[in-house]
């Protein structure tokens, strides 16, 4: 509570220092109140430490504004980061790269390692792969390519193909299964709040057939819902 405290010591001095530095030529409205307030009201609504927040009207203008929003889902924000792709019944063309750490492809902008199963035929483009789990590229470099660490490529590939997903869960705490990837019908609120509960900054998101479509990053989900909870206010 000392965070928040400080937080809204620091939101009203900007306030008056923004009035007292234009002379009273600001005039300080009650949207612009509430916009500075809303960033710490959705941190203590997405954590449960409160349930409603504000004062009078402020509190129902936020109220409405905020029930406006957790309904909206996360399928605009839904991207397709660069990966690579490794699979469990098949092999896609990085992994060979991947068990050679010399010639690991650091140089290219990826962000993730993508494993998808019932993928056996997808040289042919006879199969739909299903989506398995996903984990940082950084997060790989760090515990399988560090000099310090006692595994290798080798152990990841091998713990790829085995589907072995507890040591991952172990020793990625970014690593993510499909037991908790989400749909496009997702809503925002359900994203954060999944996000908040694994400690981790992005989900998967997969279709009915299980197949991996893209990411929602924390970062943009935290952003939008800002926007919408500002628009709606307004």
């Amino acid at each position: 509570m000392i965070i928040i405290t400080l937080a809204f010591i620091a939101i009203i001095t900007s306030v008056v220092l923004l009035r007292t530095r234009n002379d009273g030529k600001y005039e300080v409205k009650l949207s612009d109140v509430t916009i500075a307030v809303i960033p710490i009201f959705l941190y203590l609504i997405i954590t449960g430490q409160v349930l409603e927040f504000g004062l009078g009207d402020l509190k129902i203008k936020i109220k409405e504004a905020y029930q406006k929003t957790i309904s909206k889902e996360v399928s605009s924000l839904v991207v397709g980061e660069d990966l690579i792709a490794v699979g469990v019944d098949c092999t896609y063309a990085h992994e060979n790269e991947i068990l050679n750490e010399n010639t690991f492809p650091s140089y290219l902008p990826f962000k993730f390692i993508l494993i998808q199963e019932n993928c056996e035929d997808d040289k042919n483009g006879n199969s739909s792969p299903r989506f398995w789990g996903i984990l940082p590229v950084d997060d790989y470099k760090e515990n399988f390519l560090n000099s310090n660490s006692k595994m290798n490529s080798t152990f990841f590939m091998e713990r790829v193909k085995i589907k072995d997903n507890e040591d991952f869960k172990q020793l990625i705490p970014n690593f993510v299964t499909i037991d908790n990837a989400i749909n496009l019908k997702t809503d925002k609120l359900t994203a954060l709040k999944k996000m908040e509960k694994l400690k981790i900054e992005y989900l998967p998101v997969i279709n009915e057939k299980k197949e991996f479509i893209g990411i929602v990053e924390r970062s943009r989900l935290n952003s939008s819902f800002l926007i919408d909870v500002g628009d709606a206010v307004k």
